[in-house]
């Protein structure tokens, strides 16, 4: 590469985003790249920089991040042409919505909720933590994982064909995986000789597929030569590595784990040679029916379809061959940590949330880039299932399924995670990341490793955390906008949001969420994006959220982003809408308008809705919330009336643009208007990013009242309660981390 093209890519790879109200790619470019160049005709572009290597077992020394700026830069002699530009976000910036370092975990200290399978304080040596304790200490109960090294881990065998004798599983183990093994036959016999049981059930076919068609011979060779002895050694270093017995993180109970970065490796050593006892069945009446799967061997069936379990073994091929060059060419293991924490709040102290002060917070809408190229330094969530991981074992591969498998100590969770529950998440803190990607589904490929350069903590951790929250599955989509499920999917996000205690001065980092619970799920993505937002306010949180391409979303919820926080409304004024939103449009076994036109048209009543005083109808908390929506027609406003829809997208903006603004309703956000996040230009149409700053008077000509007694919505909630004002945004009292992690006692 020439010196001049050398400039070229160091100036515009160095470039920053720009902080504009809306993103642009390419912009204020050309100027920088002119500058830094003599004359010259030359044709840049700036591609993907990570790697893209079709050789599974090529020498993977690093090769350092890349970027997908996707930024093109053209030359014509003493000219450059105008780059082409487009918009990919808007709101805040992601440096806004970070807003700070405040990890999402108290450092590593052995508690009673709190336990630590290493030793402290940890010594920066370049070397893994030590065991502690030093000595064994096994345990063979329901309350601990029961590991295949344990001398109560019995198993039957057959003595000269006839009759059983039970041995020790460890021995089968050791004598099965310490023999030559040299094809993916010969490993699929050893590892049904200590799973004789479903030696009639079990076979490997997407294992004998990866070596046969889609692996070279000379791969092949290298990994049953050279990897595969690695990965034996590894998994039988498990008694020596694991010195004490794995708390089960069971239900309803707040309780962390805590490992280094070697001994999670050697859990997922065994977990691929499939040596966990009790983990084989799906039966309802096991003793792990609650608990996802953990050995491999579905990953090695046709069950489910083969694509694209090759590619998702790929990914964890490679992270074992990253483990190999550590362990045998660097002579350096991995020196880090990762904690586990089962995060759990009761009914009793989750948000009133329709009494909820807290105005919203900072939002980031982008419909480039993912949560894990982009959310560095944020809270980033996970799609969960609610057992833990999905279909990672399996034929799953989407969002939850590929975090999984390109930062493989995500998989050890399953290991010892109960399902979750209505108000419990799983947080992870350290995980590192080993491979990139391509594709989604059935495109998913592994394209090369990936050099996770995020720095550590205090503890050892990379400053990495991914928060597992399951949201609803839904049958029929329309029972999602129900009071009880409105109020259990905030519940859910804010457990996993909310930090129960920040040190003086600090603040705590934003969230990279998207379209949680929607695809397969079934869930409104513009109904889940204001949950998310509403839960993050609440746990005080920024949130960038990523549409993954859908630049529609990203502007209709931008749009109802800046109406909102024009209009000063609260988290609770918001909640208790969305709950009225189901019982006065749903009728008739349908909805009579869409939530979007029916929020800007409520609201749009009162010019300043912030002052209003407005608890709900009707009891919305946490504790008592009812378990199925009131009747239709039953509720004290029902004023919408069934022939007419509402605004069309053509009237809504000729209101926003044609009314005057209420001072009132945007004095408190003054101080935000010369803010990069702020969108100052009035000339904005409909399409854009930015809404215009009138607000939605006009409502006679298309909303009528079935009962002119009862009024509007806003006015029959003011008659409820005019004591409370929801304009302030006084904080909810902080509980004690002794109070986060104290446990209930788990039910029958």
């Amino acid at each position: 590469m020439s010196t001049l093209l050398r400039n070229v890519v160091q100036v515009v790879g160095n470039l920053e985003p720009p902080r504009k109200k809306r993103g642009v790619v390419g912009m204020d470019s050309t100027s920088a790249v002119a500058d830094a160049l003599p004359e010259s005709s030359v044709s840049v572009e700036r591609a993907d920089a990570r790697g893209d290597s079709s050789d599974m077992f090529a020498d993977c020394l690093l090769q350092g991040e890349g970027g997908s700026s996707d930024v093109k830069v053209q030359i014509e002699g003493d000219s450059i042409s105008e780059c082409k530009t487009e918009v990919v976000w808007c709101g805040a910036t992601l440096d806004e919505i970070r807003n700070g370092s405040a990890s999402c975990l108290p450092p590593v200290v052995p508690s009673d909720s709190h336990s630590v399978f290493f030793q402290l304080p940890i010594v920066p040596s370049g070397q893994p933590p030590k065991p502690h304790p030093q000595n064994l200490r096994d345990s063979w109960d329901s309350e601990h994982v029961r590991m295949p090294c344990s001398e109560h881990s019995l198993y039957p065998v057959k003595v000269d064909g006839k009759r059983s004798q039970l041995r020790q599983r460890w021995e089968l183990v050791q004598e099965a995986l310490l023999k030559t093994i040299v094809s993916s036959q010969q490993l699929e016999a050893q590892i049904l000789s200590y799973n004789s049981k479903y030696s009639n059930r079990w076979n490997f076919p997407v294992l004998h597929l990866l070596f046969r068609e889609v692996f070279s011979e000379e791969e092949t060779n290298s990994f049953f030569s050279t990897l595969l002895p690695q990965i034996v050694r590894l998994a039988l270093q498990l008694p020596t590595l694991l010195t004490a017995p794995i708390p089960l993180l069971v239900q309803h109970k707040s309780q962390m784990l805590s490992f280094s970065q070697l001994q999670v490796a050697s859990l997922l050593a065994n977990a691929l040679l499939c040596t966990f006892p009790r983990r084989n069945t799906a039966k309802s009446q096991s003793e792990y029916a609650h608990y996802p799967d953990i050995n491999f061997n579905r990953l090695f069936q046709t069950s489910g379809g083969i694509v694209p379990k090759p590619e998702k073994l790929k990914c964890l091929l490679h992270y074992f061959r990253r483990w190999f060059i550590a362990l045998c060419v660097v002579i350096a293991a991995p020196d880090g940590v990762v904690t586990y924490a089962r995060l759990y709040v009761s009914l009793s102290n989750l948000p009133q949330w329709d009494r909820s002060r807290k105005l919203l917070t900072k939002l980031h809408i982008t419909s480039q880039g993912t949560i894990e190229d982009d959310g560095a330094g944020l809270l980033q969530v996970d799609f969960a299932h609610k057992l833990v991981g999905g279909g990672v074992l399996n034929r799953g591969c989407v969002q939850e399924e590929i975090r999984f498998v390109i930062c493989p100590e995500l998989i050890a969770a399953r290991l010892f995670t109960e399902v979750l529950d209505s108000t419990e998440a799983l947080l992870v803190v350290g995980c590192e990341r080993f491979s990139n990607y391509k594709g989604y589904s059935k495109t998913f490929e592994w394209t090369g490793d990936y050099e996770d350069t995020t720095p550590r903590d205090s503890s050892g951790r990379r400053m990495c955390s991914v928060v597992a929250i399951d949201a609803l599955k839904l049958g029929n989509r329309s029972v999602q906008y129900t009071p009880s499920n409105l109020l259990r999917e905030m519940n859910k996000a804010y457990v996993g949001f909310h930090c129960p205690e920040l040190q003086p001065g600090e603040r705590l980092a934003g969230i990279a969420s998207g379209n949680w619970g929607c695809g397969v799920y079934r869930g409104d993505a513009k109904l889940k994006t204001l949950l998310q937002l509403m839960a993050a306010s609440e746990a005080g949180r920024h949130l960038a959220y990523f549409t993954f391409g859908n630049t529609k979303l990203r502007d209709e919820v931008y749009h109802m982003y800046t109406f909102l926080t024009d209009k000063q409304v609260t988290v609770g004024q918001l909640f208790r809408l969305l709950c009225q939103y189901y019982e006065h449009s749903f009728k008739g076994g349908r909805f009579i308008t869409e939530l979007y036109p029916f929020l800007y048209q409520t609201l749009a009543e009162k010019r300043n809705p912030a002052s209003t005083s407005s608890p709900s109808s009707f009891d919305l908390s946490a504790r008592h919330m009812p378990t199925r929506p009131r009747g239709e027609g039953q509720g004290d406003c029902e004023w919408f009336s069934k022939s007419k829809r509402g605004l069309n997208p053509a009237e809504l903006e000729g209101a926003l643009a044609a009314l005057p603004v209420d001072a009132d309703s945007h004095s408190a956000r003054e101080s935000e208007s010369d803010s990069p996040s702020r969108c100052t230009d009035p000339g904005e149409t409909r399409g854009s990013v930015c809404v215009n700053q009138g607000l939605v008077e006009k409502q006679h000509d298309t909303v009528t009242t079935s009962d002119k007694r009862r009024g509007s919505l806003l006015q029959c909630l003011e008659r409820c309660d005019s004591s409370s004002s929801f304009a302030t945004s006084s904080p909810t009292p902080k509980r004690k981390i002794s109070d986060y992690f104290t446990s209930a006692p788990r039910p029958e």
